[in-house]
């Protein structure tokens, strides 16, 4: 309730119905014209605790309820179809710390047998994760990742690092 994430859209504002938004205060106003960068605010101030220079959806950032730490899931992780027949693979999940990156996971480092993920037409891609979350801890907390090859992976929300996981085909 102290903080508000700002996620900037990088198309034309004519074409984003999401830049008008009413802050917590009940205030309606222009994203882009209100705050300079994507990143963490406290709510009244428009000048960010720290930033980020990428944006993505909601549904793709977990972040810590003091805003320190953030966790990043990259949905294209496989790269999309077309890339995908060339075998390329690429980061699946970014941990950051006051807007710094601090740890990055390749899906190949996730997903042992790529052929086995699958494919969804919502937007043309391979599927590498069925689910994430987040549990907060007083120390910090978890990401939770659910691989779509059936594997589950635990990480430390605080340093990226794997706590524990588990591999379905090894």
């Amino acid at each position: 309730g102290k903080h508000i994430l700002v996620m900037l859209s990088t198309g034309p504002v004519k074409y984003d119905a999401g830049n008008q938004f009413e802050l917590p205060t009940g205030e309606t106003v222009n994203l882009r014209d209100t705050f300079p960068a994507n990143g963490l605010y406290e709510i009244g101030s428009t000048t960010p605790l720290w930033s980020v220079n990428w944006n993505d959806w909601k549904h793709q950032v977990k972040i810590s309820r003091d805003g320190r730490y953030m966790a990043h899931i990259n949905v294209y992780g496989d790269g999309s179809y077309q890339k995908r027949k060339g075998g390329t693979l690429t980061w699946g999940l970014k941990f950051y710390e006051n807007g710094k990156e601090i740890k990055s996971h390749d899906v190949k480092d996730m997903v042992d047998f790529p052929s086995l993920m699958r494919f969804t037409t919502w937007d043309w891609h391979l599927l590498w994760y069925d689910g994430w979350s987040l549990t907060e801890a007083d120390s910090g907390g978890f990401v939770d990742v659910r691989t779509s090859t059936r594997d589950t992976f635990r990480f430390d929300l605080t340093t990226g690092e794997i706590v524990w996981e588990t591999r379905f085909w090894r």
